[in-house]
């Protein structure tokens, strides 16, 4: 009787969907131009680890990347099919000795087929930053964050933020209808057994 109530809220609930805003490069596949790594780990990885802590630190537990000094040092990720991605904040390292070194670099956004539709440079030399956020408003799968000249590349975090649909309330009844359904089941399994 209950699951018949909470089906019937569900009915008359409004027929819209929300979208909410999830970071979508933690599920994604990160890649660099290089990889210096003679401080503890720098792969590419942790820039998508969910940490936007900017302490490097030289033990086993470090969460940033850092590549080699080399002319347009680059890191990106695949968020592993096409997104619309409304905003990207870049975390930068925050260590005193280090952290102006985020300040000639440009961010793109490429479709499958590797086509750039969006970019923003980012070339002031100004107070070291603690994030730069970026709309963008285009549908892509691949970030890249890019120097625009010769320097080491460490970031803290990159975080690629895409509107996901919450589902519309016939779907949310078809899901309570299944879970309903496994319940039952599993129930009865418990029975035989």
């Amino acid at each position: 009787m209950k699951l018949k109530c909470l089906c019937f809220i569900f009915l008359f609930f409004p027929s819209y969907a929300w979208a909410t805003p999830i970071n979508v490069a933690t599920g994604g596949t990160a890649s660099q131009s290089s990889t210096l790594s003679l401080w503890g780990p720098a792969g590419p990885e942790n820039v998508i680890d969910g940490n936007t802590d900017g302490n490097w630190s030289y033990s086993d537990d470090n969460t940033l990347n850092h590549t080699y000094f080399e002319f347009g040092a680059w890191w990106e990720v695949d968020l592993g099919g096409i997104y619309e991605v409304h905003n990207i904040i870049v975390w930068n390292r925050v260590n005193y000795c280090c952290n102006d070194r985020l300040n000639n670099f440009h961010v793109s956004l490429f479709d499958e087929n590797r086509t750039e539709v969006f970019r923003i440079d980012y070339n002031e030399i100004l107070e070291p930053v603690l994030n730069f956020g970026f709309d963008v408003n285009e549908a892509g799968r691949y970030v890249r964050v890019q120097m625009n000249d010769s320097d080491f590349l460490h970031l803290a975090e990159v975080q690629v933020f895409s509107p996901v649909p919450v589902p519309e309330p016939t779907s949310l009844l078809l899901l309570l209808s299944g879970l309903g359904g496994l319940v039952a089941l599993s129930r009865r399994s418990v029975w035989v057994a």
